[in-house]
């Protein structure tokens, strides 16, 4: 309710190490994901963490229910630098 009165317009994503199972806990991803990625969009952001864990979108639930009211996790539009 509250991100739907003001919703994150910067989010970063730490993927340097990755967790596959959860965000506090867990094996680390090996080889590690080694990433940074910024989006003003927070939907498109999980939706490219779970991408990069690969894992579909549609099948986390969060996502699910954040796309098209907080933003959009499809399609993505990455620029890698």
């Amino acid at each position: 309710d509250l991100n739907q009165y003001r919703c994150p317009d910067f989010t970063l994503l730490d993927a340097r190490i990755g967790m596959a199972e959860a965000h506090l806990w867990g094996r680390h991803c090996d080889p590690p994901v080694g990433r940074l990625a910024a989006a003003w969009d927070p939907v498109a952001i999980d939706s490219y963490g779970a991408l990069l864990l690969g894992k579909k979108w549609q099948n986390i639930g969060h996502i699910n229910l954040a796309h098209s009211v907080l933003g959009y996790a499809d399609p993505l539009d990455i620029h890698e630098l």
